[in-house]
Parts: C-alpha cells; sequence; structure tokens
C-alpha cells in the first residue's frame, strides 16, 4: 500500500465512504482497507444528518441508536460473535478456577464455575457412558 493509498484511505473514510467503495476506489482488497481503517483508529466524521450514529465494530457499517436506550456496537449478532471471537483479551473474567478434570485428569480452567467436573464434552461423554473412568 502506497502513501498516496493510504492518504485517499483516510480522506474517503472520514468523508462516509463504506470500505468496498474504497476499495474499489483505490484497487485494493476491502479487507486490506478494513484493517488499516482499524489499525489506525479511522472513523468516520459526523456529516449532516448523522448526528447519534456510529459504526459496527466488526464490519464498519453505520448505526442507528435510539433515545433511552443502550448505544449499539455490532449491526448484527454474526457481526458481535465474530468480533468477540477474535477479540477474546477484552473479555471481562472475573475469576478463574483451576480444576481437574474428572475423566482424563488435566487440570482446565473454568470461568465463574467452581464446580465444573469435566475439561469438555469428550471426557463428559466418556465418563457418561463408561470409558474412560479413573
Amino acid at each position: 500500500m502506497t502513501d498516496k493509498q493510504k492518504q485517499a484511505i483516510r480522506e474517503m473514510r472520514r468523508v462516509g465512504l463504506t470500505y468496498s467503495e474504497i476499495a474499489n476506489a483505490t484497487g485494493l482488497p476491502p479487507n486490506t482497507v478494513k484493517s488499516f481503517c482499524h489499525r489506525y483508529n479511522i472513523c468516520v466524521i459526523g456529516a449532516s444528518g448523522d448526528e447519534g450514529r456510529t459504526v459496527c465494530r466488526q464490519c464498519g457499517k453505520l448505526l442507528e441508536h435510539y433515545p433511552g436506550k443502550k448505544k449499539k456496537q455490532f449491526c448484527s449478532d454474526n457481526c458481535r460473535t465474530n468480533w468477540w471471537n477474535r477479540n477474546r483479551q477484552w473479555l471481562h473474567r472475573k475469576k478463574v478456577h483451576h480444576l481437574l478434570c474428572h475423566c482424563c485428569g488435566a487440570v482446565f480452567e473454568s470461568y465463574g464455575n467452581k464446580q465444573q467436573k469435566y475439561c469438555g464434552r469428550d471426557c463428559y461423554i466418556r465418563s457418561r457412558y463408561g470409558e474412560g473412568l479413573p
């Protein structure tokens, strides 16, 4: 990506163009444009009529907020799930419990549930149906 393309992306994004529109104009892939904008925190500057609007944290779509309701961060459940799967370090986990699996004997972490017995579904099934009991 050249410096001219970087400057063009900054200007077009601030005006309010979508990642796809910017990609078509610059000849770059949409994901490259999106990554560049996220990396350098380039957002749409509030144009006329955009008061109270922000963009989706995952895909960059414009969001509309309603008075008296919580501000949206994502445009859909799919975007929310994808974003949290990629950014697990931002989860606020209160208490980590280090437990011993009743089936395989491995040490595993459980967040908030100190009564969990198995490290995963495979161990639960093995224990439930009589395979691999300690």
